[in-house]
């Protein structure tokens, strides 16, 4: 049960986190730039970040936050207040 409310919490944080920092890159780079663009792409190449940039973002949580749940859960050796 422990690993599913770290799963969450971590998920959510980093989910967010990143969601938030894309968000105030692509209104930086709309007013600098004229177009949102965050991410670089090569001349005439689809850019699948550009498009699907949430799902990318999501994918890195979901990596992150099953990494960071198993050590959180099976290897931390803090416990109580230290945690």
């Amino acid at each position: 049960m422990y690993f599913a409310k770290a799963f969450g919490v971590f998920f959510l944080v980093s989910f967010g986190g990143g969601t938030l920092i894309y968000s105030l890159l692509a209104l930086i780079a709309e007013k600098l730039f004229g177009a949102p663009m965050v991410f670089g792409s090569l001349f005439r190449m689809f850019a699948y970040h550009e498009e699907h940039s949430f799902q990318y973002i999501a994918l890195i949580a979901i990596t992150y936050s099953f990494f960071a749940s198993i050590w959180a859960t099976f290897r931390s050796y803090s416990s109580g207040w230290r945690r």
